[in-house]
């Protein structure tokens, strides 16, 4: 898998456990400029360093995952947000995707294997949506010439 290894990456989960998990992940992958907040303050006063991704967890001690994707978006719609949670409800994962996080994961014997896909997915996308947003830009340029 091509990843773009200059992403910064935010992980935002109060259990050591998976922040050390998926910190594992990333470094194995090549990822080297990691960030691990614990609750909803941390990570958004800390948007301000423009993260590529951002790992949330749904259930946090101080604020859910939705409520705090929602602000994220907020701030910063480009942010690919990434839920990596132990909820199986399908209810959650709809509502989040429906808010804009990119992808849910289950926090499984799989998370490994997805979250590679999850990123690889990323590195694809991102070109795309900026050339599209240039794309776009420059048609609203064009037609504000024309009037």
């Amino acid at each position: 898998m091509k990843f773009n290894k200059n992403y910064k990456i935010f992980i935002v989960d109060d259990e050591p456990v998976y922040t050390e998990f998926i910190s594992a992940v990333l470094n194995q992958a090549g990822f080297n400029e990691i960030c691990s907040y614990e609750n909803e303050t941390e990570v958004l006063d800390n948007l301000y360093r423009n993260p590529q991704v951002i790992f949330l967890d749904y259930y946090l001690k101080d604020s859910n995952g939705l409520n705090i994707l929602r602000k994220i978006k907020s701030i910063n719609p480009d942010i690919f947000v990434v839920f990596l949670s132990s909820q199986e409800k399908i209810e959650i994962a709809v509502s989040s995707l429906k808010y804009g996080a990119f992808d849910y994961i289950i926090k499984n014997d799989d998370a490994k294997r997805k979250i590679l896909l999850s990123l690889n997915r990323i590195a694809i996308m991102e070109p795309k949506k900026k050339s599209l947003l240039t794309k776009i830009t420059e048609r609203v340029l064009f037609f504000n010439n024309l009037v």
